[in-house]
């Protein structure tokens, strides 16, 4: 038993990134910005992950990307609206709504997740700079979030919305 522990704890580790501290070598999570790029009518864009992405196969997620060093979380994901999706964001006016965390043996990652509301000056500009990785987008509407919840949702990410959908509303409201 301990040697089949031992593998799938070294395969786990393997996708791990690493700091070293006091020499020793030390795993740390992925941070990653993640959101809702809300138009002046109150639509955003939902991104099917395909089965050609690092984790969360398979479902449906927020736009989002590594949290990379250097830019703020705001900056990041109004960075990470213009690669993926070709969507101008207004950093400026981010709202946090919250965090959650992913820790996913089952495809040997582990992610904290920054997801927030950022007001963009259109989505008719949207374009799927990344079709080998995310097959489908959907432009949906805020009042729609409670019938969303029955997509199959990136994990964590699902639950995080039902918890959160009455202050997810009210910041996207107050964007409007």
């Amino acid at each position: 038993l301990s040697t089949v522990l031992e593998f799938v704890i070294q395969s786990i580790k393997a996708n791990w990134k690493w700091r070293t501290v006091n020499g020793e070598a030390v795993p740390v999570p992925n941070v990653t910005v993640s959101g809702f790029a809300i138009d002046p009518e109150g639509y955003f864009p939902l991104i099917y992950r395909g089965p050609n992405v690092r984790s969360a196969k398979n479902c449906w997620s927020l736009p989002s990307g590594l949290h990379e060093c250097g830019y703020t979380l705001a900056e990041q994901f109004a960075v990470e609206l213009q690669e993926e999706l070709n969507i101008e964001a207004d950093h400026t006016k981010t709202r946090i709504l919250g965090v959650y965390e992913n820790i996913a043996a089952v495809d040997n990652w582990h992610w904290v997740i920054t997801v927030m509301a950022v007001p963009v000056k259109t989505l008719s500009t949207m374009e799927n700079k990344e079709p080998d990785k995310h097959p489908e987008i959907r432009k949906v509407h805020y009042t729609e979030i409670a019938e969303l919840l029955k997509l199959n949702w990136a994990p964590s990410l699902g639950t995080f919305i039902k918890e959160n959908s009455l202050s997810i509303r009210n910041a996207i409201v107050d964007l409007l």
